[in-house]
């Protein structure tokens, strides 16, 4: 509203466009209906444009002098926050780059020229910043993850390793499994998060470990779809029967704890990761 009352009073002869989050759009709905519609949930990253119900005096606003809204997605805000912060080095806060998330996302020749994107505030937590940076950073590309399937034999992952090193991939973390529910006797599942350069990098990547025969998956790792428990402070390991064992001595007493899909009794933890039955 102030940007468009500050556009229209200089008699400047263009287009002002509003911009919202996708999961907090409160103003398209009430613009389209012509009154003022409260959304009945909002979930974004963006405190700052989390408005369920346009006020009335900014509606008036908005509907008079505003010529479009358009809505930005939570990947796009984050990406326009790492891309102003790494490119512009400035700190600008979700709401405050919606502008230039919109012109991120926007086709070429969507808007003509010159185009001027309104930076509009820097109040961002830091861990906050932190959250969007590396969430930013998996949108455009710069993280990967994903799990390979290897005969478990010795040299299989320093094979794996040297392949992701030759193409240029930076590994940050990776995770040995070797038991599962789904997992072949003779193979291990190595679950991978590395560095890359950009989306074409990533897929650059993946097409070069599939041209050496790797099979790549996505998703959830096979050890996720066995049941574990563990003392609170770090899962271990057990089998299905001894889960099994555990939890039906704890029904039989009576003194079962629901949290979600955590079952607790003194101290123990009894996790069933969806996909199990018990």
């Amino acid at each position: 509203g102030g940007a468009g009352t500050a556009f229209n009073g200089k008699g400047a002869d263009g287009r002002c466009v509003g911009l919202r989050a996708e999961g907090a759009a409160g103003y398209p709905p009430s613009l389209v209906a012509g009154r003022l519609l409260p959304l009945t949930s909002m979930s974004t990253i963006d405190d700052g444009l989390a408005v369920g119900c346009p006020g009335q005096v900014p509606y008036a606003i908005v509907s008079e002098l505003v010529d479009s809204i358009a809505t930005v997605s939570e990947e796009t805000l984050s990406r326009a926050v790492l891309f102003l912060l790494e490119r512009a080095k400035l700190v600008v806060e979700p709401a405050g780059a919606a502008a230039v998330a919109r012109l991120l996302d926007a086709v070429d020749g969507a808007y003509e020229g010159p185009i001027v994107a309104v930076l509009s505030g820097g109040n961002i937590d830091p861990v906050l910043l932190l959250r969007i940076i590396r969430h930013g950073l998996a949108a455009a590309g710069r993280y990967l993850q994903f799990r390979v399937r290897v005969p478990d034999s010795p040299g299989s992952l320093a094979g794996l390793l040297a392949d992701l090193a030759d193409a240029d991939a930076n590994v940050l973390e990776i995770e040995h499994v070797r038991t599962g529910a789904n997992l072949p006797v003779d193979e291990v599942e190595i679950a991978v998060q590395l560095e890359a350069k950009g989306s074409a990098h990533c897929e650059e990547l993946l097409r070069t470990l599939r041209e050496k025969g790797y099979s790549v998956v996505f998703g959830r790792p096979s050890a996720d779809l066995r049941p574990t428990f563990g003392k609170t402070g770090g899962p271990v390991s057990a089998t299905r029967e001894r889960v099994s064992r555990v939890t039906d001595a704890v029904r039989a007493r009576g003194r079962v704890k629901h949290y979600g899909e955590v079952k607790a009794l003194d101290g123990i933890e009894v996790t069933v990761p969806q996909g199990s039955v018990m």
